[in-house]
């Protein structure tokens, strides 16, 4: 199949389809960070493996929080306000967190970001569905 007639559909997408889609992408770059926490707890902080799992796995529980919360703000506050407050604090946090690079504060940082990029997720699930005509949801 030539790639052209692979991507052809998707060039019929709405505009706001599109920006859903790149937001989804920066969205995920966020979840990057994990990999690079475990380096920089063992060998720029000095914590042993065990210290640097827990801590992981905090990121990890921390995130899955952030998810359920959002369904509760996203009834409260609307979709589209919850998503931009996720993604806006949790570049915030990312940004603050360059200025702690070996502190142990990182730690705490990236564990509110965690919450905070969690929530992103179900609300652009929610608005790519409200924004999806039914005729197309249907296929």
């Amino acid at each position: 199949m030539p790639l052209k007639k692979l991507f052809t559909p998707y060039l019929a997408l709405s505009r706001p389809m599109w920006v859903l889609f790149f937001v989804q992408v920066i969205n995920r770059m966020g979840n990057f960070i994990a990999p690079f926490l475990t380096l920089l707890l063992t060998r720029q902080l000095g914590q042993s493996d065990a210290e640097a799992g827990l801590w992981i796995t905090a990121t990890m529980l921390s995130g899955t929080l952030g998810i359920l919360a959002s369904g509760k703000a996203s009834d409260h506050w609307g979709r589209k306000p919850v998503l931009a407050a996720g993604m806006g604090i949790s570049a915030l946090l990312i940004g603050a967190g360059g200025f702690f690079p070996h502190n142990g504060a990182i730690v705490w940082i990236i564990l509110a970001m965690s919450f905070f990029q969690g929530m992103v997720s179900p609300a652009i699930a929610s608005t790519t569905s409200a924004s999806t005509s039914a005729s197309r949801s249907a296929r």
